[in-house]
């Protein structure tokens, strides 16, 4: 049996404990809102720089036939999520890189109690790309599957408990193939009226199959809070992360202090501001200033236009899209801006900047990327949906095995759906709009 169908083995299974489960629950009520949207699209795109090199670039169309469907039921105790694409991508030059791509995705949340919530969450993406540490096209599948419990006693304390397993397989053999299991837990726990603290822990055990290598790492953090309003807390913070394979160990010391903004699910700002001291047993230590940033802002301008702001920095022992670069700090920010330019078109304009610095591996690699894109959406039937859209990427990097590129893509769609679809309208959250914009 091959991988592929060990994974395809693994979705079924997983999609049965996840019918099971909710089959053994109390079921769905009448008013339960149930949306069921089945799709098919059609995308011819165009780059001017298919193997994003510096020099001697090469033009490429790229024909695209996917299908697909969502579905979501949900209800005042439970709520269900199953979506999946299949996609068959043509080349016009490069006809021995055809592929099919598949994306999977499933999440379930139950309340158990009033105040304890059950979440089980996977992603499974098979696709052929540019990997960010090489440059070069690679076919591969990765899946994270995470189950997670969630309890709030009292008015603002609340704990919980995650479990998740990873993985990132390559059609070729590739130093980033790990596979992955880690935990976490946190407690929010307030002494009063003004007076609180927060604490986490976690656990990770990565394997890298090419190199058979095992990488551990642990940690933890502390947070002492001070409510200054209804919006507003200050805060003193430590954070601590060991982690070690059999060549080398890190450990990363973390005092900060910062402040806490939060006026609605859609408005917050958290800055904090502190030193990481890394420790290294076989290369230079380092100490160096950094900024914690995590802010979001939606403006609705009116009922036509919107635009929201993210921006986010931090620190991970394995970055999912270089993992056998080990620790790295990143930081990025974003914004999209949706118009209605009547009830059939819609504009959308998006800009990101993205930067990761890789010290743990002993080059001190650097990458910069920025994303431009701007498209218009036109709905000339009830059931089809065309799209004409632009993209620009800068990508910018100090490793000599990596080439420095920028890319043009011209991409346009059609989208059919069926009118008669159970679907209702999609909740906004601040999650979906971060997702439309950091994809890739």
């Amino acid at each position: 049996m091959n991988r592929e169908t060990y994974i395809g083995v693994f979705r079924v299974l997983l999609a049965a404990i996840f019918l099971i489960l909710f089959a053994a629950f109390p079921g769905f009520s009448t008013a339960a809102v149930i949306r069921f949207t089945p799709y098919v699209s059609l995308s011819e795109e165009y780059t001017d720089n298919y193997f994003q090199t510096e020099h001697q670039t090469e033009e490429e169309w790229e024909t695209s036939l996917s299908a697909g469907f969502n579905f979501e039921v949900l209800e005042t105790r439970k709520q269900a999520s199953v979506s999946y694409e299949i996609s068959r991508v043509m080349y016009d030059r490069y006809e021995e890189n055809d592929t099919w791509e598949h994306d999977f995705g499933l999440r379930g949340i139950l309340n158990l109690t009033r105040h304890t919530d059950l979440t089980l969450t996977d992603s499974f993406q098979r696709r052929s790309e540019i990997s960010q540490r090489t440059g070069t096209w690679e076919e591969h599948y990765s899946n994270n599957t995470t189950l997670a419990l969630t309890h709030q006693f009292g008015r603002r304390n609340r704990a919980g408990f995650n479990l998740s397993y990873g993985f990132d397989r390559y059609e070729d053999p590739n130093d980033d193939e790990y596979e992955s299991i880690s935990s976490s837990g946190f407690l929010e726990y307030w002494l009063g009226v003004r007076y609180g603290f927060e604490l986490t822990a976690f656990t990770d055990n990565t394997t890298f199959e090419l190199s058979d290598n095992e990488e551990d790492s642990w940690g933890g953090s502390i947070r002492l809070i001070r409510q200054v309003n209804n919006h507003f807390q200050v805060y003193l913070g430590y954070r601590h992360t060991w982690s070690g394979d059999d060549s080398d160990q890190h450990t990363v010391y973390n005092p900060s202090a910062g402040f806490d903004w939060t006026v609605s699910e859609t408005s917050s700002v958290s800055v904090g501001a502190g030193i990481l001291f890394s420790r290294y047993d076989n290369q230079e230590d380092s100490d160096e200033f950094f900024i914690d940033v995590n802010a979001f802002k939606l403006f609705d301008f009116s009922r036509r236009g919107s635009l929201a702001l993210s921006l986010s920095s931090g620190y991970e022992e394995v970055n999912e899209r270089a993992a056998s670069l080990g620790f790295s700090i990143y930081y990025q920010g974003g914004f999209i801006y949706n118009y209605e330019l009547s009830r059939q078109v819609s504009l959308d304009i998006t800009g990101t900047y993205t930067r990761d610095e890789f010290d743990e591996t002993g080059n001190n690699r650097t990458d910069d990327r920025l994303d431009f894109s701007t498209g218009i959406t036109w709905r000339p039937l009830s059931w089809m949906t065309c799209t004409f859209s632009y993209s620009y990427t800068s990508f910018d990097t100090d490793d000599i095995l990596r080439n420095d590129y920028d890319e043009n893509r011209v991409q346009f769609t059609v989208t059919l759906t069926p009118y008669r679809s159970i679907q209702g309208q999609s909740e906004i959250t601040r999650d979906s709009i971060e997702r439309r914009i950091f994809e890739r």
